[in-house]
């Protein structure tokens, strides 16, 4: 009886993912929607493929990169415009690719200064819109019913433009933060525990990169707005923040020199525990952890 061949599983040829496909002739600067209309509807049910997106990107030269900008362009504008939409799947892939682009193009730009990633993603013609289309959409989901992941990756992309150069002042993308200011839907991720607990620590740190931007030469909209703020439980869930990552750094420092019965170390957590936990919607910090 005649027996079927197994081929090995060498003897096959590796297919690519189609995204990984996708990715391919994007950066060749093919017109991937010329015969698709739905193309793009498409392309953000596709799971990303994070470290195929951002190797194509790092085989370009400066040059291959301010040639293929229209595309680029078209591919921010597209990510941007997915943020709109309430199909989650959709949105979780637009917000991985646009972070793993922005990722990408900083280090791009930290390689080489010359690179402008400001006119490579958003082009020259109406890039302030752009980013207030962004934001306006990063707002919503900050401050929407939507699940905590979400709110999560939002944050990180905020994260990525706030820290993309080491030199705030120098980032290019900032300004737009200035000019379209997220200060409320930040603000209010602090007044209940639930989402404290979730995203307190980087809304902090994300407010505080950017109350140092410019700060000297202009007035910082972030700046302004937390010296003035007054709401009892914005301020007391960022004072439950700064405490419980001061608990943090002095647990994973000092460790066991801090004593539980004195010491000058307990004494200046204790203190610092004092002027912000006031409300009696809080609950006191354990040494350690993240009661947020």
């Amino acid at each position: 009886m005649a027996t079927r061949k197994r081929s090995g599983s060498g003897s096959k040829r590796h297919l690519k993912e189609k995204v990984v496909q996708i990715y391919e002739s994007f950066f060749r600067g093919e017109d991937l929607k010329s015969d698709n209309l739905t193309f793009w509807d498409e392309f953000f049910l596709l799971k990303p493929k994070i470290p195929q997106l951002e190797a194509e990107i790092h085989k370009l030269t400066v040059e291959q990169l301010n040639n293929l900008k229209d595309n680029i362009n078209i591919l921010v504008v597209q990510c941007i415009d997915m943020l709109g939409q309430e199909h989650h799947i959709r949105l979780v892939y637009a917000l991985q690719t646009f972070s793993a682009i922005l990722t990408t193009m900083y280090q791009r730009a930290g390689q080489d200064p010359s690179l402008n990633i400001k006119l490579i993603l958003l082009g020259t013609d109406n890039a302030n819109m752009k980013m207030q289309k962004l934001l306006e959409h990063c707002s919503t989901v900050l401050s929407g019913d939507v699940p905590d992941s979400l709110k999560s990756m939002v944050i990180k992309l905020l994260l990525i433009i706030a820290t993309g150069i080491d030199v705030i002042d120098e980032n290019p993308l900032v300004e737009y933060l200035m000019l379209h200011s997220l200060f409320e839907p930040l603000i209010q991720l602090l007044c209940t525990s639930t989402e404290r607990q979730q995203h307190g620590y980087d809304v902090v740190l994300l407010l505080m990169f950017l109350v140092n931007y410019k700060k000297q030469e202009s007035a910082n909209p972030y700046l302004v707005k937390l010296s003035i703020l007054d709401d009892e439980l914005a301020l007391n869930g960022y004072g439950q923040v700064i405490t419980a990552a001061l608990n943090d750094f002095v647990m994973s420092t000092f460790g066991g020199m801090q004593a539980s019965g004195g010491g000058w170390l307990s004494s200046l957590t204790s203190m610092v525990g004092g002027i912000f936990l006031t409300s009696d919607e809080t609950q006191p910090v354990v040494r350690g952890q993240r009661n947020m």
